[in-house]
């Protein structure tokens, strides 16, 4: 991307100059406690936290009700449909997001789009379950019932991701938060019910999960009609410009997420599954201190890509980073403080050990949490190509760092090379917002 004119830059580094950030810090905090925005991200939060406590429960539920066996069946069975999911939605649901909170006549189309990659992307997972199935019956890790509820619930899963995000996309958010709510009460209904009913079998409390999804997808379906009545058609033409933005999103996220999930594996490798396992709860840990800044990352995004120009944008940007920069900087230094005695009050004194391995994560999460933001303002400018490459180096750097300070620090070492890495993207992308004009604007 070429570097700005002169001209360019000097009217940009207005709004990237000290008082003007202090200006926008100022008056975004005058608002933010008392705006639209902050309910949300509040009733968001209250409803991930809940969500949290039903999967415990349900997850309970499942274990007493199966067994050790029937549990891992049905874990496999998660499992798989989840990867399905997972690496099928090939960041469309981002797209879904960017394309609809940009503009909101396009509802009727990313939809039909939607329905259609589920179920194309689905058909193709399931081909592939089916076929190592039948070809290597020996390593399938399902047979029969349960892989055929498996397959189902693959382009179901796929079609509700991505039309839940067209619902973000348009700022529905407690529509969003009640469907979300009513699939995970009905799902654990249905599970009970089976139990009581002493249909126990993985594939029963399976297919109960599955019923619920099928639920919330059509409800999804139905706000939707509601905010545009017309029938959901595919669109090629806008598919194209999904894609491009999807992968790059896609890529971006993928690389971040290994670059803590990467941490496990080579822990357990150079370590051992002890220090694996205290490694897996100090990252466990401080995925629930993310979890904040990621409800607002996701809330701010459509209204990013609403700002007509860069300036407002970045105006939004400052303001938040400041909130989250001191939000987060309070959370992590309480659950730093408190991590003794939360693990031994969770897990038990014998997982102890993770607490300092925590302690550094908790910091990373404030680095983390603020560049959410900043990453989400570049997202709001067409996602350029240096938000994926940004990640890209660093997941290779943080392995590189791994292979020198796991040996040498122990989990410690893992954990400092996270911090290190969302250190150095957070200073990298706010340099590049500073100094580099995007290759499209809103």
């Amino acid at each position: 991307m070429p570097i700005m004119s002169r001209g360019a830059r000097s009217d940009l580094s207005s709004v990237f100059s000290l008082p003007s950030l202090r200006s926008a810090g100022a008056a975004f905090w005058q608002r933010a406690f008392a705006s639209d925005f902050a309910w949300k991200v509040g009733e968001t939060f209250a409803t991930r936290v809940f969500l949290i406590g039903v999967g415990v429960v349900a997850s309970v539920m499942v274990a007493r009700a199966l067994g050790p066996e029937g549990r891992g069946l049905y874990a496999v069975a998660g499992a798989l449909a989840g990867m399905g999911v997972q690496f099928g939605n090939l960041g469309l649901h981002s797209a879904n997001t960017y394309f609809a909170a940009g503009n909101r006549r396009l509802l009727p189309r990313l939809a039909g789009n939607s329905l259609a990659v589920s179920a194309a992307l689905g058909a193709v997972a399931v081909g592939a379950l089916w076929g190592i199935a039948f070809l290597r019956p020996d390593i399938a890790p399902l047979s029969g019932t349960l892989l055929l509820l498996t397959s189902a619930s693959i382009p179901i899963g796929l079609a509700y991701l991505l039309l839940q995000n067209l619902l973000i996309g348009v700022q529905e958010v407690r529509a969003f938060n009640r469907i979300e709510i009513v699939t995970r009460l009905l799902s654990l209904t249905l599970i009970a019910l089976a139990i009581l009913q002493g249909s126990v079998s993985p594939e029963a409390l399976f297919a109960a999960g599955l019923a619920a999804s099928a639920v919330g997808l059509a409800r999804v379906l139905r706000r939707l009609w509601r905010l545009a009545p017309v029938i959901p058609r595919p669109s090629p033409d806008l598919l194209r410009a999904h894609l491009v933005y999807g992968l790059k999103s896609y890529l971006a996220c993928f690389f971040a997420y290994l670059v803590v999930r990467f941490d496990l594996l080579m822990v357990q490798h150079m370590l051992g599954m002890r220090q694996a396992g205290y490694y897996s709860i100090a990252a466990s840990m401080a995925d629930l201190v993310y979890l904040l800044p990621s409800i607002i990352g996701t809330l701010l995004f459509p209204k990013l890509v609403a700002r007509a120009t860069r300036e407002e944008k970045w105006r939004l940007t400052a303001g938040m980073s400041g909130l989250v920069l001191v939000m987060m900087t309070g959370v992590s230094g309480a659950a730093a403080l408190l991590a003794r005695p939360i693990i031994r009050l969770l897990f038990g004194a014998d997982f102890l050990p993770a607490a300092p391995a925590f302690v550094l994560l908790a910091i990373a999460m404030i680095f983390y949490g603020v560049n959410n933001v900043v990453s989400n303002y570049l997202a709001s400018l067409a996602f350029p190509w240096f938000s994926v490459l940004i990640w890209i180096v660093v997941c290779a750097l943080n392995i590189i760092l791994n292979l020198f300070w796991i040996p040498a620090y122990g989990i410690m070492g893992a954990s400092l090379s996270s911090l290190v890495c969302y250190v150095l993207v957070l200073v990298a992308q706010v340099v590049y917002c500073a100094g580099w004009r995007p290759g499209h604007e809103n």
